[in-house]
C-alpha cells in the first residue's frame, strides 16, 4: 500500500482527491489548519500550520516512524483568495500572507520530506499550479505569481533530486467543482472555465491515477514535468 501525505487536505481539491486515491489503494496522512471531518480508515488527518517548519518535521518523522516508509508528497497548502487588479490591492500584507501561505508551505514541505525519499532513494512530489497562472488570468497578480514561484522551485528541486531516484512534478488542474468553489461565485467560476479546453467535473480521477502513475518505480525520471489537465498548454 502507497504512503501519501497531502497537505490541505480539508480543502478545495483535496476533498475529491483523496477519496479517490483511497479507492486506489492509498493509505492518506493529511493535514490542514482545520479539523476534517471527513472518515475512513485509511485517511489519518493532523491539525497543523504547513508554513511552520517544525509542525511539519515533526508530522512527517511520526509518519515516518509509524508507516516506515512514505512514498509520496502531494502539496496543496495554500490560499486562492485574492481577485484584486493590482491598483485595488489594499495593502502589502494580502501579498504577504497569500504568497507565504502557498509558496512557504510547499517549501517547507518539500525540504522535509526530501530527508526520507533521499535515505530510500525514491519518492514523488506534486506540487500544484494554476490556469490562472498560466494563462495570466486578470485579478490573479499575487496567486499567479505564487504558482510561478512554486513552479520554478520544483523544476530545480527536480534536477536537485533526480539522482535519488526521486521525481518532482507540477500539476496544473482544471475547475473541480466543490463547496470552496461554489462560494467564489458564477463570475469567477466562468472566469476559470473560460480558460479550460474541455470542462469535466470528475478531473480529481484523472488527477489520482496520474499521481500513482508518477509514482511507479519505471517513471521515475519523468520529472520537472508541468502536466495539464483538461487544458492545452
Amino acid at each position: 500500500m502507497k504512503i501519501c501525505c497531502i497537505t490541505g487536505s480539508n480543502g478545495g481539491i483535496a476533498k475529491q482527491l483523496k477519496k479517490y486515491l483511497l479507492q486506489l489503494n492509498v493509505k492518506i496522512y493529511g493535514c490542514s489548519r482545520t479539523k476534517d471531518n471527513f472518515k475512513h480508515k485509511n485517511y489519518f488527518h493532523k491539525v497543523l500550520d504547513a508554513t511552520d517548519q517544525q509542525q511539519v518535521r515533526g508530522w512527517f518523522e511520526y509518519i515516518y516512524e509509524f508507516e516506515k516508509k512514505i512514498d509520496i508528497l502531494i502539496c496543496l497548502a495554500g490560499t486562492t483568495s485574492g481577485g484584486n487588479l493590482v491598483f485595488n490591492i489594499d495593502h502589502i500584507s494580502e501579498f504577504q500572507s497569500d504568497f507565504a501561505n502557498t509558496f512557504k508551505s510547499t517549501i517547507i514541505c518539500n525540504k522535509e520530506i526530501l530527508r526520507y525519499f533521499i535515505k530510500s532513494k525514491s519518492g514523488s512530489i506534486i506540487n500544484f499550479s494554476s490556469l490562472a497562472y498560466k494563462k495570466n488570468l486578470i485579478g490573479s497578480s499575487i496567486y499567479s505569481s505564487s504558482k510561478s514561484a512554486v513552479t520554478s522551485f520544483t523544476k530545480i528541486l527536480a534536477r536537485e533530486n533526480i539522482k535519488f531516484n526521486i521525481n518532482a512534478n507540477i500539476i496544473i488542474p482544471s475547475l473541480i467543482e466543490n463547496s470552496d468553489t461554489i462560494k467564489r461565485g458564477k463570475k469567477w467560476r466562468d472566469s476559470i472555465l473560460s480558460l479550460q479546453d474541455t470542462v469535466d467535473s470528475d478531473s480529481a480521477k484523472s488527477i489520482a491515477n496520474l499521481i500513482l502513475f508518477l509514482n511507479q518505480k519505471n517513471n521515475l525520471l519523468i520529472t520537472g514535468q508541468e502536466i495539464s489537465i483538461g487544458t492545452i498548454l
